[in-house]
């Protein structure tokens, strides 16, 4: 009677064991995703739908070196040359 019972335990445990090993294995099907491309490609559409415009992304960048400088430049009249070069102040 033991035996009988240890054996259907094995056999209970291997066949669970080969139900989620398989669930496993078994190919997921795929989200639906529906794919956007922007009609102008300066344009970044994101995973949430929004949209980034990458020219001022650039110029951002740019705004941001031109002024980390700045703070480090002494002198009103070294500063305004600096702002000049930069374009942020009409010559």
């Amino acid at each position: 009677m033991k035996y009988i019972i240890s054996t259907i335990k094995f056999f209970t445990i291997l066949g669970l064991t080969t139900i989620i090993l398989l669930g496993c294995v078994r190919e997921q099907p795929k989200p639906v995703v529906k794919e956007t491309q922007p009609s102008d490609p300066n344009y970044y559409i994101g995973p949430g739908g929004y949209a980034i415009d990458l020219r001022e992304v650039d110029n951002r960048n740019k705004r941001a070196g031109c002024f980390s400088l700045l703070q480090h430049l002494s002198g009103d009249d070294a500063k305004i040359r600096h702002m000049e070069k930069c374009n942020k102040i009409g010559k």
